[in-house]
């Protein structure tokens, strides 16, 4: 299956960020410019948000108990 892409528009209604945010952030986003038009894979978004992922309470608390572990172990 080929990925799809989305200008900046549809790429807001995707994301939920405003196009104003989107343009802000296209240093740090792999795009394309096809006549004069901004143009952005999805993969490429989906990778991007990745950095701003925030573990969740679970994944925090094991990896404190699996510090303190070894602490205790030294």
């Amino acid at each position: 299956m080929t990925d799809k892409y989305f200008d900046l528009k549809d790429l807001s209604e995707y994301s939920s960020l405003s196009v104003k945010t989107l343009r802000k952030h296209l240093l740090e986003i792999d795009h394309y410019r096809v006549g004069g038009k901004i143009i952005v894979r999805k993969g490429d978004f989906d990778n991007w948000m990745l950095q701003f992922k925030v573990p969740n309470s679970e994944n925090i608390r094991q990896l404190t108990n699996e510090i303190i572990e070894k602490i205790e172990l030294n």
